[in-house]
């Protein structure tokens, strides 16, 4: 598990919050009743895994993530850091 207290890192725009706010701001952005029945809280090591997504709503930025793309930062355990990192990419349509 996750600290609530833990500092995660958006990929995109690199804005750091805490856990908890991370996961707030993410489930109220569920719609329906399914959003929030497939929703996993990001205190789950799970929720940064690579092979199963699940998104999270940047605090700062408003864009949604795989958990994956997400990284925790300001902490010395080296199973923590570990987890998430994969690279985020936008796409240029106007080429």
């Amino acid at each position: 598990m996750i600290n609530k207290n833990a500092h995660i890192k958006c990929g995109w725009c690199d804005a750091v919050h805490e856990a908890s706010v991370w996961n707030s701001t993410a489930f109220e952005s569920c719609t329906n009743r399914e959003m929030k029945r497939a929703f996993l809280d990001i205190y789950n090591e799970k929720a940064f895994d690579r092979k199963n997504p699940h998104y999270y709503k940047c605090p700062s930025c408003n864009t949604w993530s795989k958990g994956s793309q997400l990284s925790i930062v300001d902490t010395d355990n080296p199973k923590l850091l570990k987890l998430g990192r994969e690279p985020v990419m936008k796409t240029n349509e106007n080429l």
